[in-house]
């Protein structure tokens, strides 16, 4: 902290007074707040200021007022932190602006309160530009002063750490971010011991514009053997797996990274790109000759081209891991060539005083990494998602052959959306020797890479080109009505990147088994005919796209045929929007879900009319139950919203009740079954007299197929 001689402020002379007794939106938490003030009763006062701002967090006045009454009690980190909510909400005001950064200063933000006091110096308030204006040339005059120290000592003793560190930490102060860079880097090529270095070094960077190398410190920061800098680290990762190029980025700023670069073999691997993956290993062994892991994956390679002479003695080295399937492939590869593995034989000609030690530290790893696996399936089976994703890549780091550990990061990154990442550890898992494990992640895969369909019957896949043919059908058996409707749809669609949109040919069904009801004046159920259309649709961005297509609609009924002629235009389009939280009917892990379907639709043939449409279903996903054949269940409330702009009575109402969801794993992913019971209502009253509130089962199944 800068020792300046600052008034704090408490002493600030500054003109006009802090906020009092704010009236702009005195709920009656902000009255007992206000009331718990004025008794001193100032912890109190707090808490109902803290009440107040959760139903109006937008309400300044009272967000000032709890900053000072915490500044009151000497909570001033806390009211730093309100002073600063409120000034990003009003820039303009300087008073403020001066409160924040004295607190800034005091409490051991001193970048935050030089930025703030330069920028004031141009205030347009001539009391706060004159404050600002002193307290800044104090406080750079200070940054110079302890510059020009360190330089000196720095000249005297170049290899002195603290001097390095504190030189960069000063430039920073001053926003000269290159030149702290040079200074944090220097600190940490003179003592790796302390990578938390890192973490200011990929800063600096950051803020001087050399973002690549930015990238590379931190993902050598996220490798780290300290726990606290690599979870810190690994925080300002992009949410995917590191490019090949970032690896290589990272060793070209510290080459002295073997743990880094063995993950970096086994991702050329992962790549097929074998001859640069045995580069990888084998400067590896030559960093760190105790490396087991690095000497059986250069062993095995070895093996495979032939070269079984280098291939013999990786292998024997091998043989001292604690891994136990890792030990179990060498032997099998050793019992191959014709190599002894027994237990005594190992022990005394293949653990020379080098390799124990090498065992201690494996055997320490590997208990981390439990202890790792452990936190994350707690924290995946409490649902914190983030926290189960940094453990399982710290337990795969510690111990990085556990294909089952690999397994489990997949899932919990699928459960996050990142399904990128998801795919290539569930392809790693897939080469497992134990069945289990490799059939859960050939199925996940299956699953992620087979087309879903979207609420508007587009099948959203991956990206292809050329013709894309899907098909999706909807069959489902109505209690209220008696009769069992069917929708489905055929598309051909052109897939080209380069386009905005998607052209596409498309033919519906739209049918009942009924037909219609009613003797004298028939009421038909559904509109009972094929659909012939061309049409186009946007890209699906963030679960919504818009659609629309021109065609003809045939009645296949001669009763609907003879009232509404055999062809007629027919103008459609409209926006779908879907979205998903937590676990799909495909996860094989339990968990809450909520999920909404909302389309608005356009229908020139319906006396022009616009139907809005949304189906909301929050429940729980049952996991996966082995014990019936792999049944997949989800149990789930429904809350269905119809209502349309012509305002008719059939297409206004609101259905509600309990459901369920079934498949089998053995079934295509795009197959399930929905049973809902729902109690409905209709919010306009219908003209032929029957109830407005009506119950219903429904039965149906829903399939889908592109190709």
């Amino acid at each position: 902290m800068l020792a300046v001689g600052l008034t704090g402020t408490a002493g600030l002379p500054l003109p006009g007074a802090p906020p009092s007794e704010a009236r702009a939106g005195s709920g009656d938490a902000a009255t007992l707040a206000y009331q718990a003030k004025r008794a001193r009763q100032f912890e109190k006062a707090i808490e109902w200021f803290e009440k107040a701002l959760a139903a109006d967090p937008e309400n300044l006045p009272l967000r000032k007022d709890l900053a000072y009454t915490l500044l009151t009690i000497g909570r001033s980190e806390r009211a730093r932190d309100e002073f600063g909510a409120v000034l990003r909400r009003d820039p303009n005001d300087s008073y403020l602006a001066l409160e924040y950064a004295f607190l800034c200063h005091e409490t051991n933000k001193p970048a935050e309160a030089w930025a703030l006091f330069r920028k004031l110096r141009d205030t347009a308030n001539p009391e706060h530009r004159a404050t600002a204006k002193r307290v800044f040339e104090a406080m750079d005059a200070e940054l110079l002063s302890r510059g020009a120290r360190l330089e000196e000592a720095l000249r005297r003793d170049p290899g002195n750490y603290g001097s390095h560190l504190e030189l960069a930490r000063a430039r920073r102060i001053r926003n000269e971010f290159s030149a702290a860079a040079s200074e944090f880097e220097a600190a940490y090529r003179l003592k790796k011991q302390y990578p938390e270095v890192l973490l200011e070094l990929s800063d600096a960077l950051r803020r001087a514009g050399d973002e690549a190398r930015s990238a590379a410190v931190t993902l050598t920061a996220s490798r780290s053997s300290s726990a606290f800098v690599a979870e810190q680290a690994r925080a300002l990762l992009p949410a995917r797996y590191p490019y090949l190029s970032e690896f290589e980025n990272a060793l070209r700023f510290d080459a002295a990274q073997p743990a880094l670069r063995r993950e970096m073999g086994f991702f050329l691997l992962s790549l097929g790109r074998k001859p640069e993956a045995q580069v990888a290993f084998e400067q590896v062994l030559r960093e760190d000759p105790e490396d087991l892991l690095a000497s059986a994956q250069l062993g095995f390679l070895d093996l495979e081209r032939g070269r079984h002479e280098a291939a013999l003695p990786r292998l024997r080295a091998a043989l001292a891991t604690k891994d136990a399937a890792l030990r179990q492939r060498v032997a099998e590869a050793l019992a191959n060539e014709g190599v002894p593995t027994g237990a005594s034989h190992v022990e005394t000609v293949l653990l020379p005083a080098a390799e124990l030690i090498a065992q201690d530290t494996l055997a320490k790893s590997l208990a981390d990494a439990e202890t790792a696996r452990a936190m994350a399936r707690k924290s995946y089976d409490a649902g914190f998602i983030p926290d189960a994703i940094r453990y399982y890549e710290e337990a795969q780091r510690l111990d990085p052959s556990n294909l089952d550990t690999m397994l489990r990061l997949a899932w919990s990154l699928n459960m996050a959306k990142r399904d990128d990442e998801a795919l290539r550890w569930f392809s790693l898992a897939a080469r497992s020797p134990d069945p289990a494990v490799s059939g859960e992640a050939k199925t996940a895969i299956r699953n992620l890479t087979t087309p879903a369909p979207s609420s508007s019957g587009m099948v959203a896949a991956n990206p292809r080109q050329g013709l894309v043919a899907s098909v999706w059908a909807m069959p489902m058996h109505s209690t209220r009505w008696g009769s069992t409707f069917s929708y489905a749809q055929a598309k051909l669609e052109w897939e080209e990147p380069r386009l905005p949109v998607v052209p596409y040919l498309s033919l519906r069904f739209v049918g009942d088994t009924t037909g219609s009801i009613g003797a004298a004046n028939p009421q038909f159920l559904s509109e009972n005919s094929f659909i012939l259309g061309m049409g186009a649709r946007t890209r699906l961005w963030n679960g919504v796209l818009a659609w629309a297509e021109a065609g003809s609609t045939m009645a296949y009924l001669s009763s609907r045929r003879g009232e509404t002629g055999r062809f007629l235009p027919d103008y459609r389009g409209g926006f779908s929007q879907f979205r998903l939280l937590g676990p799909s009917l495909l996860s094989a892990k339990a968990g809450g879900f909520a999920e909404t379907m909302n389309d608005l639709v356009y229908i020139h043939r319906f006396d022009r009319d616009t139907l809005a449409i949304s189906r909301n279903r929050v429940g729980r996903h049952l996991g996966r139950w082995s014990a019936l054949g792999g049944l997949h269940a989800q149990v789930f409330l429904n809350l269905n919203l119809n209502t349309d702009f012509k305002r008719q009575a059939w297409a206004n109402f609101v259905e509600a009740g309990p459901g369920v969801r079934l498949r089998w794993a053995w079934m295509p992913p795009s197959v399930s079954f929905t049973f809902n019971y729902l109690r409905g209502y209709h919010t306009i009253r219908r003209i032929d007299d029957r109830p407005n509130t009506y119950n219903d089962f429904q039965a149906g199944f829903w399939y889908a197929v592109s190709r």
